[in-house]
C-alpha cells in the first residue's frame, strides 16, 4: 500500500502490518514486537539498540556505535557522539519534550518552542538531535515515530488508526469518554498535560505529566554553564563517559515458591544486563467488601499492577490499575479523581511487555469482582461473549 503523494509530500510505502515500510529512499525494518530497529538508505544506514527506557544507542549499519543516550527517570538527559566523544544534555518540559540542548560547557546549541500538537518553532538549531515532540524520533517522514504508529503534529492526529492485539470494534474505547471513539485522536485531545507512551493511548498509558517545567528550565540553561551542567549532572549521577557498546539482555523466568515474586539484575561487561524473574502463585481471593492484595516486588524493570481502595476513588468502589514504573504512588498523576497515594502495588510484570500487563491487571479485576464491582470503567481484555 502507498499513500497520496500528489500534495508534494513524501510517498509513503506500507507494509501488510500497515507500518511504513519506506519513503524517499530510505527502508524501515521491524522487529517481532513491532519496533522499529532499522533503517536503510542504499549503503548506510542506522541501527536502534533498544532498553527498557527507549533507544538507547545508535549504530551505523555495520555496528559501529555512533551515538549513546542517558536517561533518567525514563527521561531522555544527555547523548554522547562517537568517534568524537562529545556530550549534549537534554533540558525538556513536562513533556519530555527536549526545547533547550546543550555542549559540555553549557553553550546552547538547539532552542526550540513547541506548539501543543508537536509543532517546532526553531530559534537555535546547530544540533543533530532528531528526538522532538515528547522525546519521539522525527524522522525525515517529518513524522514522530510513537512505536505502535506514526504522528503527523501537522494534523495532530495519528496517520493510522488504533490497533490492539485482539480484533475489538473500537480498540482502548472507554465509552464515557467519546474521545476515546476516535481511532487516529492523540491522547484524547488533550496533548498540553499528557503523553502517548507508544502509540496505544489507553488509560494508563494515556499519562497525565503535571504542571509545565519547560519556562523554569530555558532560564537555568540561560545562567551559565555552571548552573546548567549542575543540574544535569544531577540528574544523570553516576553515569560514566567511558563507551558503552550496543546492549544486550537475557531474561529468564522461573516459577518457584508460591506466593513469593523477585527480580535480580546483575551488572556484568558494560552495555550487559541478566535478569532472573521468578513468578509464584497468584493473590488470595478476597472477602466481601476487601480488596485482594499480593506481595509485589518493585524493581526500575517493573511494571506495577496497583489497587486504590474505595476510600480513594470518587465512586467508593476499589480500582484496579497498571503503570511502567514500580510506584505508582509516587510516580503517576492523574486528573481522574482517584487518590494514588493510597495505592498498593499488588503485582509486577516486565515494564516493556504491555500485553502482560494487561493479562495482570485484568486477572486482578477479575479477582476483586470485575468493573460491576470496581471503579474501573472498562475491561483490559476483552471477554468471550
Amino acid at each position: 500500500m502507498t499513500s497520496d503523494a500528489t500534495d508534494g509530500g513524501l510517498a509513503l510505502s506500507y507494509d501488510q502490518e500497515n507500518r511504513i515500510s519506506g519513503t524517499g529512499g530510505y527502508t524501515y525494518t521491524y522487529d517481532a514486537d513491532g519496533n522499529r530497529v532499522k533503517k536503510t538508505n542504499g549503503t548506510t544506514g542506522t541501527i536502534y539498540w533498544y532498553m527498557t527506557p527507549g533507544i538507547v544507542a545508535e549504530s551505523d549499519l555495520s555496528g559501529t556505535l555512533k551515538s549513546e543516550y542517558v536517561f533518567f527517570d525514563g527521561e531522555r538527559v544527555a547523548r554522547r557522539d562517537l568517534p568524537a566523544g562529545s556530550v549534549a544534555y537534554y533540558f525538556s518540559d513536562h513533556l519530555k519534550t527536549a526545547s533547550v540542548i546543550t555542549d559540555s560547557l553549557g553553550n546552547i546549541k538547539s532552542e526550540s518552542d513547541y506548539y501543543p500538537w508537536g509543532g517546532e518553532l526553531q530559534f537555535v538549531n546547530n544540533d543533530s538531535n532528531h528526538y522532538k515532540f515528547t522525546g519521539k524520533e522525527r524522522d525525515e517522514t517529518g513524522l514522530d515515530y510513537f512505536g505502535a504508529r506514526y504522528y503527523s503534529n501537522g494534523l495532530a492526529r495519528f496517520i493510522t488508526p488504533d490497533w490492539a492485539a485482539k480484533a475489538t470494534a473500537v480498540p482502548y474505547a472507554e465509552f464515557a469518554d467519546p474521545q476515546s471513539l476516535n481511532l487516529y485522536s492523540y491522547v484524547r485531545n488533550v496533548p498540553t498535560v499528557k503523553v502517548d507512551a507508544d502509540g496505544h493511548c489507553v488509560e494508563d498509558a494515556c499519562i497525565v505529566e503535571g504542571i509545565a517545567i519547560g519556562a523554569v528550565i530555558r532560564v537555568i540553561a540561560r545562567i551559565g554553564a555552571g548552573v546548567a551542567l549542575g543540574y544535569v549532572m544531577d540528574k544523570i549521577r553516576g553515569h560514566s563517559s567511558a563507551a558503552v557498546p550496543p546492549p544486550s539482555v537475557t531474561t529468564t523466568t522461573q516459577t518457584g515458591t508460591p506466593g513469593t515474586t523477585g527480580t535480580t539484575v546483575q551488572a556484568g561487561t558494560p552495555g550487559t544486563s541478566t535478569t532472573t524473574t521468578q513468578t509464584g502463585a497468584p493473590a488470595s481471593t478476597s472477602q466481601a467488601g476487601e480488596v485482594s492484595t499480593s506481595t509485589a516486588n518493585t524493581t526500575n524493570n517493573n511494571g506495577s499492577i496497583y489497587i486504590i481502595p474505595g476510600s480513594g476513588t470518587p465512586s467508593g468502589r476499589p480500582y484496579v490499575g497498571r503503570h511502567n514504573k514500580p510506584d505508582p504512588a509516587r510516580t503517576r498523576r492523574s486528573n481522574d479523581g482517584r487518590d494514588r497515594k493510597q495505592a498498593k502495588v499488588v503485582d509486577n510484570y516486565p515494564a516493556e511487555d504491555t500485553p502482560a500487563g494487561r493479562v495482570a491487571e485484568q486477572k486482578h479485576m477479575d479477582e476483586n469482582g470485575g468493573i460491576e464491582n470496581l471503579d474501573n470503567k472498562r475491561n483490559e481484555i476483552k471477554k468471550p461473549k
